[in-house]
């Protein structure tokens, strides 16, 4: 299977989606033959652990809730399945509850029809050295106390280029088996009143699914307010260097790392937090890690510009030249004046660990 994170800094494939696409849709990149950050079994990159589809608790999204898991020998019940191609990229979505807490995996199969008639073939390892297959089964990553189980991930190019449709089905630890569902490739529908930061729903064109002050209820607001009101009601977290500081990624998506940061590509939708660095003193050297008091936290770490308000901004561009402004693990940035910085931590699956520690390093 093609690369989902595939290709050198800034570089793009020119290939063409063959699914309907909003305006805004990230560019796909040159693809490799990278194993490693696939969410999914879809292919990647080339650090290990990364792989949705080698190792279990790979799946994205909110930590689970609802009601708590109870005793029993129930069927797992599938209550959504999303497979979509817009302006929040390239996503897999299921959901679902399992009464007794002990959902184990989701089976998926891929089809050439929207009526799910026809399976297609598909290499999800991505070595080119096995024949493709029309379907694969991945661990579920989440807490066993609850019932409520979600995961996301972003299929490669060549899924959305073969498959018009996916059936899912989920089997707990004692085989229970639930029902399958059916899902075509499409624009996930227009949300109304309220959103879901899931993304089984989608706001409008430059809008984002924000929560209100108690995260309890979203709605879509334009990105720039949505940005300010998030840094307004968790105020930016800050840091002065050297040092470190903890805290929890938002409920929703407010910025997205710039296409050619990671890969050639950006995956949207995953929560974020924006981060105030302040030097006292230029820095010749300024180094900032998510890596050294948490060690799993899987991130990408990223400066906003700081000539205007900075929540209000996307992040700089990565041109061709290096990757200077962004990383797919350290930061490092050369030559930093005293003042403000602006770092948000973005996170690559799973979402269920959503408490990071960024330390800076001055030298």
């Amino acid at each position: 299977m093609a690369a989902a994170f595939a290709g050198a800094c800034g570089d793009d494939d020119g290939g063409d989606d063959k699914a309907p696409v909003d305006s805004g849709n990230p560019t796909d990149a040159t693809v490799r033959e990278d194993a490693g950050r696939d969410a999914g079994g879809m292919d990647a990159s080339t650090d290990a652990g990364r792989d949705a589809g080698t190792d279990a608790g790979k799946d994205a999204g909110p930590k689970d809730a609802g009601p708590l898991a109870a005793a029993g020998n129930d069927k797992p019940t599938l209550s959504k399945v999303g497979f979509y191609n817009d302006d929040l990229g390239r996503r897999i979505l299921i959901a679902g509850s399992d009464k007794n807490g002990d959902i184990d995996t989701y089976t998926i199969t891929f089809y050439s029809d929207a009526a799910g008639n026809n399976t297609v073939d598909v290499d999800t390892d991505g070595d080119g050295s096995t024949p493709g297959s029309p379907t694969f089964t991945l661990k579920i990553a989440h807490d066993t106390a609850y019932a409520d189980f979600f995961a996301k991930f972003a299929p490669s190019q060549e899924v959305i280029t073969l498959v018009r449709a996916i059936k899912v089905k989920v089997t707990d630890v004692a085989g229970n088996v639930s029902d399958e569902k059916l899902a075509k490739l499409e624009m996930a529908p227009q949300a109304g009143s309220s959103c879901d930061p899931s993304g089984f729903n989608r706001c409008a064109t430059n809008s984002v699914c924000s929560p209100n002050a108690n995260n309890d209820t979203y709605s879509c607001l334009t990105r720039v307010n949505a940005r300010q009101q998030a840094c307004a009601a968790n105020a930016p977290l800050t840091l002065a260097a050297p040092g470190n500081v903890t805290g929890e990624l938002n409920n929703a998506s407010f910025w997205d790392w710039p296409s050619g940061c990671v890969g050639g590509d950006t995956m949207s939708g995953f929560p974020d937090r924006v981060v105030k660095v302040t030097l006292a003193a230029p820095a010749t050297k300024l180094t900032l890690s998510t890596g050294g008091a948490t060690g799993t936290f899987d991130s990408v770490l990223y400066q906003l510009p700081t000539a205007t308000p900075a929540c209000k901004d996307d992040p700089a561009a990565c041109g061709d030249n290096g990757c200077n402004t962004c990383s797919d693990g350290d930061l490092v940035l050369n030559n930093v004046p005293a003042g403000d910085l602006y770092i948000v931590v973005d996170k690559f699956p799973p979402v269920t660990d959503t408490t990071f520690t960024l330390t800076a390093t001055v030298e």
